[in-house]
């Protein structure tokens, strides 16, 4: 995708450099401290969808006649924050709310595939200590045609509640999500595709995503000789505090959060959603949050 730096110059991406042999581990921390952070750049691109052949014809500008267009300020290194924002579905096709999701979804894993890639790579050994631990979880999550149509595992019961009720506000909407997600698969791959990179598997993908699953599921995969089933609560398998008081007189209700997690999950991005979505059960079409990459 187009990138811009902020001294103005213009770039294409290619393969990442190759990082030079580590320095003495003593010199690390005086190194970090001599370098200072590279300059943030910001990345354009726009998805079209092309309804003949199902599928997205990226390009590299920022277009507001494209079916989703964006950009992603890479700033991670200056602010501790990437920045993104997406609008998709305000192009000069009419789309079906699903394709609008999966061009959405599309955009941001082109957009962001680097850093989903990172953002595993950090993350997996954090959570996963036990290998069995991650079968147990990849069995859970997907669907294994080897096994039974009546015990469906997450991923096909999901997409199957989302196809059959799409009267019900709550699966169509999911509907939606599991089209984003595939969205954000396939624009990852395409991403990884052009500067010959590995892409993350679909399953990696969704594990990114069941993180708030998954520090249930992990030391239920994983008991330990003294755990017990009425208490199960591991320090390290928990994620952010929050806090809700309600007004004596019940006049008002405060919420309050504060984001915690392990230090290997620092990797974020603030997003800003903006799609087009027609459906009398959509609350709001405008989202901006706090995230991580590919989630």
């Amino acid at each position: 995708m187009s990138r811009r730096s902020r001294d103005g110059n213009l770039g294409l991406p290619g393969r990442r450099p190759a990082p030079p042999p580590p320095p003495p581990a003593a010199a690390v921390l005086l190194l970090a401290a001599a370098v200072p952070p590279s300059r943030a750049e910001v990345y354009y691109a726009t998805a079209y969808w092309m309804p003949t052949e199902k599928t997205i014809q990226v390009k590299n500008v920022l277009d507001r006649k494209g079916d989703a267009y964006g950009f992603y300020n890479d700033s991670m290194k200056t602010t501790g924050w990437g920045i993104l924002e997406i609008k998709a579905g305000y192009g000069s096709q009419s789309l079906s709310n699903r394709v609008i999701m999966f061009a959405a979804g599309y955009l941001e894993g082109y957009l962001t595939a680097p850093h989903m890639h990172d953002h595993f790579t950090n993350l997996y050994p954090q959570l996963i200590k036990n290998p069995s631990v991650m079968n147990k979880i990849q069995e859970f999550l997907t669907y294994d045609s080897e096994v039974v149509l009546e015990v469906r595992k997450q991923d096909q019961w999901t997409r199957n509640n989302s196809k059959y009720y799409k009267d019900d506000p709550f699966w169509r909407h999911t509907g939606y999500v599991m089209a984003q997600m595939d969205g954000l698969y396939v624009g990852a791959v395409k991403r990884a595709a052009l500067e010959g990179t590995k892409p993350l598997t679909l399953f990696q993908i969704q594990f990114l995503n069941a993180v708030g699953d998954l520090l249930d599921l992990i030391p239920s995969f994983s008991p330990t000789k003294n755990s017990s089933l009425n208490f199960s609560k591991r320090w390290d398998m928990g994620h952010c505090s929050a806090l809700i008081k309600v007004l004596p007189g019940f006049e008002n209700i405060f919420f309050a959060h504060s984001s915690w997690y392990t230090y290997a999950a620092m990797l974020r991005i603030y997003k800003h959603w903006d799609f087009n979505i027609i459906d009398k059960d959509t609350s709001s079409s405008f989202l901006s949050f706090s995230s991580y990459p590919g989630k």
